[in-house]
C-alpha cells in the first residue's frame, strides 16, 4: 500500500492507495482523524485537481446550506463529500458527512493549492497502465 499526505497549515488529507488503485481518504483536522471514504485514485486526483485549478468554473452546489460552495467529490463507503469555495489568497475546503452535515472546513493558501496540485498531478501520472507504484 502506498501512502501519500497532502499537507496544509490547518489540515492533512491522507491517501492510502491499495490494490487496483482503490484509495482511502482520511482527514486529519482540529486534532481528529476521520476516514472520509474511498474511490479509485484517478477519480480522486482528477476531481481535486480540477477544483483546485479553477474553483469558479464549478457550478455552485445546493448540497450545502451553510455556505456557497461547489461540489468536488463524493466518496464511497463513508459517503463523505468535499466542496470548495474560492476566497482571497486561496480556497476553503468543506467536508460533509453522509448525513449531510458539514463537520470540517479548512483553508488552503495559494502556495498550498499549488503544492497539492503538483502532488496530485504526480499521482495522476503514476496511475497509468503499466506504471507500478512503489511504497
Amino acid at each position: 500500500m502506498v501512502k501519500i499526505t497532502l499537507n496544509s497549515e490547518s489540515a492533512r488529507l491522507k491517501l492510502s492507495i491499495g490494490k487496483n488503485s482503490w484509495t482511502t481518504v482520511v482527514l486529519d483536522c482540529d486534532g481528529e482523524s476521520t476516514t472520509l471514504g474511498a474511490d479509485v485514485l484517478n477519480i480522486i486526483t482528477s476531481r481535486l485537481i480540477a477544483a483546485l485549478e479553477d474553483p469558479q468554473k464549478l457550478e455552485l452546489s445546493k448540497g450545502l446550506k451553510e455556505v456557497d460552495a461547489a461540489w468536488v467529490l463524493s466518496l464511497s463507503e463513508c459517503h463523505c463529500s468535499i466542496y470548495i469555495t474560492q476566497i482571497d489568497a486561496g480556497v476553503r475546503l468543506h467536508v460533509q458527512n453522509g448525513d449531510g452535515i458539514v463537520f470540517s472546513s479548512f483553508f488552503l493558501s495559494e502556495a498550498e493549492v499549488s503544492l497539492w496540485k503538483e502532488r496530485l498531478s504526480q499521482l495522476e501520472l503514476l496511475d497509468q497502465p503499466g506504471v507500478r507504484m512503489k511504497n
